[in-house]
């Protein structure tokens, strides 16, 4: 996939990372002179592994929920500048975060610099950002269903910013499979099987991955509730400071062991009691006896901190 290094409304286009089906680069906005991060669709790997991928229309769902992203306008969602095709390559302009990923935090160890009470607390507040970016998401009728550190950015100060609905990783598998929205309110959010990543994906999204079509189980729906089973996991994640676990379906049995072992370096700060029994209700296999929504997640969160 070859991509240009200036194109009408960006300059200086230089990639910075590269996924299953994209290309991420920075570039500068030609009039507003800012930095921007534009994500690629690789239409190629797309019509390697489908070669009827067009003929489906993925790219109507592809500016659907780029329009829907771009409606989003919330402090911990990363904001969307652009959504258009230029020379066959369909992109999404979005704002640039200087500060990486979650991911990259929890991996340089920069989110436990200080005291153990420093972390804590800068813990707290990126747990909160995070918790509130999906709230506002699933507000809109939107599950993320790619919930993991690596897509939450973060800014030098440390706000937490979402990022990445699926919008750049569509595979052939997924575009035969539209994600289905409801406009009207937050009750009956549901989502047949889109992107996910297994280190962090919930019991149903495991289950859904292994069927072979997507009419082996119609009545098996990903909820609001699939991302507070990956907030969950990735939460785990920043007080274990690594995945050891094998899939995320298991994650409750990983915060269990976590428990009875501890942090596993003096580095990182112990997770507080009441913040456990959080992530164990988020864990629960049952998406039923899950949280309903963020708000109740936020809520206890504000009261631990």
């Amino acid at each position: 996939m070859q991509i240009p290094v200036e194109m009408r409304s960006y300059r200086s286009l230089e990639k910075i990372a590269e996924g299953g089906m994209g290309i991420v680069c920075r570039g500068v906005h030609s009039r507003l002179d800012i930095p921007v991060a534009i994500k690629f669709l690789a239409l190629d790997k797309i019509l390697k592994s489908d070669k009827g991928a067009l003929e489906k229309s993925p790219f109507r769902r592809f500016f659907e929920e780029a329009r829907i992203l771009g409606m989003m306008n919330h402090e911990n969602i990363v904001e969307v500048f652009d959504v258009n095709e230029e020379d066959g390559l369909f992109y999404i302009a979005m704002e640039f975060i200087e500060g990486g990923s979650l991911k990259d935090w929890i991996k340089d160890q920069r989110l436990y610099s200080g005291s153990s009470k420093q972390a804590l607390d800068r813990i707290m507040k990126i747990t909160i950002c995070f918790a509130r970016g999906l709230e506002y998401v699933h507000k809109y009728g939107q599950i993320h269903q790619d919930v993991k550190p690596a897509n939450v950015l973060l800014t030098p100060d440390g706000t937490a910013k979402v990022s990445d609905f699926g919008l750049v990783n569509l595979k052939s598998a997924q575009l035969q499979r539209p994600i289905g929205l409801n406009m009207g309110g937050t009750s009956d959010i549901a989502a047949t099987y889109g992107g996910m990543t297994p280190a962090y994906c919930s019991p149903e999204q495991a289950q859904l991955a292994s069927l072979t079509s997507a009419n082996d189980n119609p009545a098996v729906k990903l909820t609001k509730q699939t991302d507070i089973w990956s907030w969950a996991v990735s939460v785990l994640e920043i007080f274990s400071g690594d995945v050891s676990w094998m899939g995320g379906q298991i994650a409750d049995s990983a915060l269990e062991s976590y428990l009875e072992s501890g942090p596993q370096e003096e580095t990182l700060p112990p997770m507080p009691q009441k913040l456990a029994e959080l992530l164990s209700r988020c864990l629960r296999q049952d998406p039923k006896e899950r949280p309903e929504d963020f708000s109740e997640i936020i809520a206890e969160l504000r009261k631990i901190r």
